[in-house]
Formats: C-alpha cells, structure tokens, sequence
C-alpha cells in the first residue's frame, strides 16, 4: 500500500449544505469528505485521516499544524529536508516576534487590504530536475494558460541541450510521460540522480483594487502609445516631420509618459474624441519639437 498525503480545498457553501441536509448542527467538511471519498474507493483509495486547516483560522494550535503541514508539503516537493522545522515553542517565540514587529515594519493586517471581490487565474510552471546526483527546481508565474504552455515547451527543449540530458533520450533506460499539462522523463534504476519534471499548477488569485487600478493605469498607456505611434506613423499624418525626425520621435514616444501628458493637453472642446486626438496630436508636436531643439 502507498500512503499519499494531499492538501484539498472544499466550498464550504456545499459542505453546509450537505451538513443542512443531513441533520448536522455545524459545517461538516471532514464528514463530507469521507462520504465523497467513498466514491474513490474502488480505484483502491482509503480516507486514514483528515484534519481542517484553514489559512484564516487565528487559533495559535492550528496556524501551527498550518505551518508543520506547509513545510512537510515545501520541502517534499523539492526533495530537500534537511532543516528540521520549528518546535511549537520556537514557532511561538518567532511569530510573537513577528507580530510585534509587524506596525514599526510596516507590514499591513489583512483588513488593510482592499480586496475588490475580483479574481483571476495564476499559472505556476514548476520544474524539478536532478542531473548526475546535482538537484533544483524553480518556479514561473504566468496569467494565461498560453503563456504557461509555450514556456513550457522552451524549457523541455532547453532542458535537453544540457551536456548530460542530452544523451538521455539514447540510453536503453531512458524513460518518458506527458501529459496535458506536465511532463517527465528519467532513467530507470537512477531516477533520483537523473530525471526531469515540469508541470502547470492553476491558482486562483483574489485581485486588490491598488492592482486594478495599476493594471488599467498600464492599459491606458499602452493605448495612448498605441494610438499616437498610429499618428504619427499614418499616411496622411497630421505631425509634418522628415523621415528621421519621425523615426527618432517613434523612440521618444516608446519612452515617455504620452498618457500622461495627453491628459494634460485635454482642453475645453465640446467633444471628448475631439478633444483626445487633438491633444494626442499636440503631445506629438510638443515632442517633436523636444527633437528640433536638441539639434539646434
């Protein structure tokens, strides 16, 4: 038998709904659990033992056993255990520590963040590689799934341009498996000392309204950028320039403020459109001019 230890998350709107349903006075999730890993049960799976842990609980005892679980599933994962975790004494010396130091450091409470109720999904592209006995691992973060697929395939590729890795694929051992989101290849009888893994993890990320506001201030400017390279750049532009200035005012543009300063070019026309592109093509000129008095 293999024993497995996994970390799960539950909605707990269903786990109270199955309690409600079933004449239990509080959320049961450890009894909801065992009754949907019965399910499992003919593919071999047996439920041992559960407990709760939630990241928000305050209690001293089970942010403990939070932090001994998150370091057994940490260190697990990058087959290196050779610290010993924190004593329950040592963990409550350091965390007091870290609590009364937290106003001097400025580190905020959680109600101080401005959560906005939005979310998106995190990908996480983890690799884990020993090659020869020499271990590591790291970790990329992407916002797309996309993104997180073509770099894993640079990685595998890049992977197996290595001096040692490369010869694998030629060995009567070599062993490989793919699947949607992840891949793995090793030499049977040595995997420890030569195998390569790499996988796509989702997370859901919860978004603060400072972040929203710094991805639509991003936005904003790669639209005006955008629209003023088209300006300039359009035939019948309205920015009267030779050929080198309008190439050398493309430079300048990629590294200013166009946002910005358009905003302050926005006048009192009865028109916002009106208004926009005037200014855009004010703030061109203005550049323009930057470019002439330079040369004078």
């Amino acid at each position: 038998m293999r024993t497995l230890y996994v970390e799960l998350e539950l909605n707990e709107k269903i786990a109270d709904a199955y309690a409600e349903k079933n004449g239990i006075a509080d959320s049961a999730p450890i009894a909801y659990l065992e009754h949907e890993i019965g399910w499992l049960a003919p593919s071999g799976f047996t439920l041992i033992n559960a407990f709760i842990a939630d990241a928000d609980d305050t209690g001293q005892h089970a942010r403990y056993i939070n932090y001994i679980a998150g370091w057994a599933m940490e260190g697990a994962e990058d087959c290196d255990l050779k610290d010993s975790p924190m004593s329950y004494e040592e963990w409550l010396r350091a965390n007091k520590k870290l609590t009364d130091s937290s106003h001097d450091m400025g580190i905020m409470n959680p109600e101080m963040i401005r959560n906005s109720g939005f979310t998106t999904d995190l990908w996480i592209v983890r690799e884990d590689w020993a090659i020869n006995g020499i271990e590591d691992s790291d970790t990329h973060f992407f916002l797309n799934r996309e993104s997180a697929e073509l770099h894993i395939r640079g990685l595998i590729n890049e992977f197996f341009t290595y001096d040692n890795p490369a010869s694998w694929r030629t060995e009567p051992n070599f062993g490989e498996e793919a699947g949607e989101l992840y891949y793995k290849a090793w030499l049977d009888g040595d995997y420890r000392e030569n195998h390569y893994e790499v996988a796509i993890m989702r997370k859901t990320m919860d978004l603060t309204w400072d972040y929203i506001h710094k991805v639509g201030q991003m936005n904003n400017e790669s639209y005006a950028k955008e629209d003023m390279l088209t300006r300039i750049t359009e035939e019948d532009s309205e920015i009267e320039a030779t050929d080198e200035e309008r190439q050398r005012l493309i430079e300048l543009v990629n590294n200013t403020d166009v946002e910005g300063l358009i905003e302050d070019k926005l006048g009192s026309a009865d028109s916002y459109w009106e208004r926009y592109w005037s200014a855009v093509n004010d703030v061109a000129r203005d550049l323009l001019k930057e470019i002439r008095r330079q040369d004078e």
